[in-house]
């Protein structure tokens, strides 16, 4: 049996591939940008419901955001539903961002809060993040309820975590 990151890694390898081909890199990755974020954690949920019914695989395709999807990623997403493969989708999307980025030369910081963050609030903390390092920086954004409060910030190697559940952890970590 293939192994499910292998199928992940070819098609995001492909995807990438067609895409800089193409000369359509931006947009793809604009339009898959686009599309991960509109549903934000209801992705995943929503990628499993239609792969499980015809009706909601023509719902998925008529919809706003895939018509307006460039034809590179309207035929990744067709591919993927005609080979039940659409519930990797989310993770084929994250690949393809990390090899967009390493070809971009981007290094990326990842930010994981307790609590969903507004818009304004990104804004802000990819303002005061931006110049950390010398090359380009992407952010990634993920809520991660066991911090309980507070925000965790990674990049490379390093964490620097200021949430209320590494406070505790540090706490039960210098009673040891």
């Amino acid at each position: 049996m293939i192994n499910k990151y292998f199928i992940v890694n070819k098609y995001a390898e492909s995807l990438f591939e067609a895409a800089v081909e193409s000369h359509q890199l931006d947009n793809v990755f604009d339009d898959l940008t686009l599309i991960s974020s509109l549903f934000g954690d209801d992705f995943k949920q929503m990628l499993k419901i239609v792969n499980s019914s015809e009706v909601a695989v023509q719902k998925f395709r008529s919809s706003e955001y895939f018509l307006k999807s460039c034809d590179i990623v309207k035929n990744f997403l067709n591919v993927l539903i005609e080979n039940n493969r659409i519930e990797l989708a989310d993770e084929i999307i994250e690949e393809f961002f990390e090899l967009k980025h390493r070809y971009d030369k981007s290094e990326k910081i990842t930010i994981e809060t307790a609590n969903e963050l507004s818009a304004e609030e990104k804004q802000e903390i990819e303002k005061l993040l931006s110049g950390i390092s010398q090359f380009k920086v992407y952010f990634k954004f993920n809520v991660d309820p066991d911090l309980i409060y507070g925000i965790r910030i990674i990049y490379k190697a390093k964490v620097l975590d200021f949430s209320l559940q590494g406070m505790l952890d540090n706490l039960k970590f210098n009673e040891v």
